[in-house]
């Protein structure tokens, strides 16, 4: 699947996040990852150590079991996160082959947010998308 087609579900997911959380602070950026096919996996395991506070091995486990579900279904399997600019790059460049590959990225995150949006990535593999999504906080 490309990154473009998963932004609806990184709008919807942003929705649902800022109903909870109250609302994103211009310099966070949701990061939406698809963890069916690499990187995407291994982030997720590392998502699945931070957040739920297994191990690797655990985390090996519970990711296959993820992906293994959503193909029987047919579906997607998404993990989501709001992360520092910071946070983001380090990931990226974790990532990169090619370290100026990266110059778009950092071109998007150092322009301004526009009011009542938050900056999202969408990473399928090794495709990438970027957009500015509205949010109502006040839901």
């Amino acid at each position: 699947m490309r990154a473009k087609d998963l932004l609806p579900v990184a709008a919807k997911n942003l929705q649902a996040l800022m109903a909870v959380q109250g609302r994103a602070t211009p310099s966070q950026v949701y990061v939406l990852v698809d963890c069916m096919i690499p990187p995407g996996d291994d982030i997720a395991r590392v998502m699945v150590v931070q957040n739920e506070g297994r191990t690797y091995e655990e985390a090996e486990v519970e990711v296959e079991k993820r992906i293994a579900q959503a193909r029987s279904q047919r579906g997607v399997f998404t993990l989501g996160a709001l992360l520092s600019p910071e946070d983001l790059v380090t990931l990226l460049e974790g990532l990169a082959e090619d370290p100026a590959s990266l110059t778009p990225i950092h071109d998007w995150l150092g322009r301004p947010v526009p009011a009542g949006r938050c900056r999202v990535l969408v990473m399928s593999g090794e495709d990438v998308h970027v957009a500015h999504v509205a949010f109502d906080a006040s839901n």
